[in-house]
């Protein structure tokens, strides 16, 4: 099984949200027989030993290079009804370039379609995209919406709760969601500042687990403990196939 690295560009206008993918050098992943997002979830559903709460550290060095981990763990999550991720970081920090490589990987037409538009929600609140399978992909940004009874009611609009359980929801901005959103499982991704580079980044990827859960049968779980053996195995290494132009490597 192989992933292709398929990086965003900018058109010469410089135009953030169209961008069509070039590919770029095939990258190994997981020697796995059967789909990897099957294997890393029956890990942590009871079809396999139970992987405890996870989180973990990556640094990137360049745009590229967050947006090819999102499409990394995209490739290993998979769809799956009710997954929910929470993105924070501020304003730049990457947010946006991380849900648009995530929802190109998964997308139903994002395979072969260099032209799909992945276009900012800001101002819409959310935007909808079918996946591979007949999920829908939700792309919630709360940035200005205030948390109160406008940014209420624009959920409700919006069948917010709806789509939590039915649908794949990336979710910018979740510390303006009421308190109560705080139960739901989930995975959280924060993006901030990190080298001498205007692009690098350090991205904590941390499994958080439902109200009442322990959190050791979290299905993001596995994911976070693939995406590290990934990681581990392929840009951690010295050398050129480590590196391979990508800049990205856990921190020690």
């Amino acid at each position: 099984w192989v992933l292709r690295a398929q990086v965003a560009r900018r058109d010469a206008k410089g135009s953030r949200w169209w961008s069509p993918r070039a590919a770029g050098p095939p990258l190994p992943l997981l020697p796995v027989s059967s789909s990897p997002s099957t294997r890393l979830r029956a890990s942590a559903s009871g079809g396999g030993e139970s992987i405890g709460p996870q989180e973990m550290v990556v640094l990137s060095d360049s745009e590229e290079g967050t947006g090819l981990l999102a499409r990394c763990l995209a490739k290993l999550a998979g769809t799956r009804k009710g997954d929910c991720i929470f993105l924070r970081g501020q304003v730049g920090a990457g947010k946006s370039v991380f849900c648009r490589e995530y929802i190109g990987e998964v997308a139903a037409d994002g395979d072969g379609d260099h032209d799909l538009v992945i276009q900012s929600p800001t101002y819409l609140l959310h935007n909808t995209y079918d996946a591979k399978g007949g999920i829908k992909l939700q792309h919630f940004d709360l940035y200005r919406f205030d948390a109160g009874k406008q940014l209420e009611v624009m959920l409700q609009r919006a069948y917010f709760d709806n789509c939590l359980l039915n649908d794949v929801v990336l979710c910018e901005w979740p510390e303006r969601l009421p308190p109560r959103y705080d139960a739901l499982e989930r995975l959280e991704v924060r993006l901030e500042s990190a080298g001498a580079s205007e692009t690098g980044r350090r991205i904590i990827l941390r499994a958080v687990a439902g109200a009442g859960g322990d959190g050791k049968e979290n299905a993001w779980n596995a994911v976070v403990e693939g995406m590290r053996g990934l990681l581990l195995q392929h840009f951690s290494a010295e050398g050129e196939e480590g590196a391979n132009g990508l800049g990205l490597r856990l921190e020690e």
